[in-house]
């Protein structure tokens, strides 16, 4: 698993990691969605926090119920009996990256870093925050990163931002 780096979008071999549930999830069983959206998740962190609200009120949204949101907890202070709790509560899949493997891959260092994967190629289409809430940013315009590259590939066309900084907490070794 890990990214393709020849392309001129990284593509995102297949990989499988554990489910809290204790059932295993591959990333092509997800073939069939419009997009993939990968999350690194945190217990106690407050940028994941407001970013499950945000996350949730997106798949709530019509033009997005075929995007899959996907959450990857890779913190090992985090223990499967927390994840479970808190997944009981937020209604997406945690994946438990124990060994940290697919985020060095994947280049994710903090929690509330999002990947959004083109099912279709397996590229990855964008990497960084949610939104520009946390950034700096001018309140007056509309930062909403993830919602404007799931806009774009719903229309057929290349996202206009490709990343963007991440500042969540970061994650433990």
């Amino acid at each position: 698993f890990g990214l393709n780096q020849a392309a001129a979008r990284p593509v995102i071999a297949d990989f499988s990691l554990p489910r809290i549930d204790g059932t295993t999830m591959r990333l092509h069983d997800f073939q069939s969605a419009k997009a993939i959206v990968l999350y690194s998740h945190g217990i106690g962190c407050p940028i994941v926090r407001q970013g499950l609200a945000k996350l949730s009120s997106l798949k709530n949204k019509p033009e997005h119920q075929d995007v899959v949101v996907l959450m990857i907890n890779a913190n090992p202070q985090d223990s499967v009996e927390e994840i479970r709790k808190e997944a009981s509560e937020i209604g997406h899949p945690i994946l438990k990256d124990e060994r940290q493997e697919l985020i060095r891959k994947l280049g994710i260092q903090r929690t509330g870093h999002v990947l959004v994967i083109q099912p279709r190629s397996w590229t990855l289409e964008y990497s960084g925050a949610l939104d520009g809430e946390r950034l700096g940013l001018d309140r007056s315009t509309d930062h909403k990163f993830l919602e404007d590259v799931l806009s774009d590939l719903r229309a057929g066309v290349s996202p206009r931002i490709r990343e963007s900084a991440v500042t969540g907490c970061v994650i433990g070794s």
